[in-house]
């Protein structure tokens, strides 16, 4: 009778260690609503109201961020255009939480709606989420949400970015952005920049983007 028990307390614990690893893996976006992946294959819908995309899962798996479309319309550039919100859901209660959906242009005093978002990452640590969003008519601004405060600050002018995650420059950025220069009008070079902004270098043209990476990477295969 006690080796019975023993052998049932037994299963017990590895049936409930089972349950508890499986967990939430990874996200996706189904027409237009948000789903989890868990570790055993089993696909979980969080969002139901179709207006969601790019959802982004924490690196504790706990949290999914993700793009929403308002339907609260206003005009960017001319046109009507439709209202979006940074958006976060606890994948353990569902509850939706909003983090933000404007922009406070420090140096205008002013603020908008957040009309725009291209690149939505987010950094390894779940800190911060970086995207693009609009600002000027011949660019726009890169900045990062904080996750935890909900403050959104601009980081630099630019078109497009990459975060790098490993190497020398892990959690450094390389913006794609313009600048007048004389007697040649506007250009677009690649800049390396730190998650505040500050400059490292002008690497220069995309193909000189390439390699820089190449490099990078056999410092670290090193």
């Amino acid at each position: 009778m006690e080796k019975r028990n023993i052998l049932l307390g037994l299963f017990t614990i590895v049936l409930i260690t089972a349950c508890n690893d499986n967990k939430f893996v990874d996200t996706l976006a189904k027409d237009k609503n948000i789903y989890v992946t868990k570790s055993d294959g089993k696909i979980e819908q969080v969002t139901y109201i179709g207006k969601d995309n790019e959802p982004l899962i924490s690196p504790d798996k706990k949290t999914v961020y993700f793009i929403r479309q308002t339907g609260n319309m206003g005009e960017y550039e001319y046109e009507a255009a439709e209202q979006l919100a940074i958006m976060q859901v606890d994948l353990k209660s569902l509850k939706e939480e909003k983090l933000t959906d404007t922009i406070h242009y420090e140096d205008w005093k002013s603020g908008s709606e957040i009309y725009e978002v291209t690149g939505f990452t987010l950094s390894q640590d779940g800190r911060y989420i970086y995207f693009i969003t609009q600002k000027w008519t011949t660019s726009g601004v890169l900045v990062k949400l904080n996750t935890q405060t909900k403050k959104l600050t601009e980081i630099s002018h630019g078109d497009k970015f990459e975060l790098l995650k490993d190497g020398q420059y892990k959690d450094h950025i390389i913006v794609t952005r313009s600048s007048i220069k004389s007697n040649v009008g506007r250009q677009w070079s690649n800049w390396l920049i730190n998650i505040d902004g500050k400059e490292i270098k002008e690497i220069g043209e995309d193909e000189a983007v390439i390699n820089f990476k190449t490099k990078q990477n056999e410092k670290n295969s090193r």
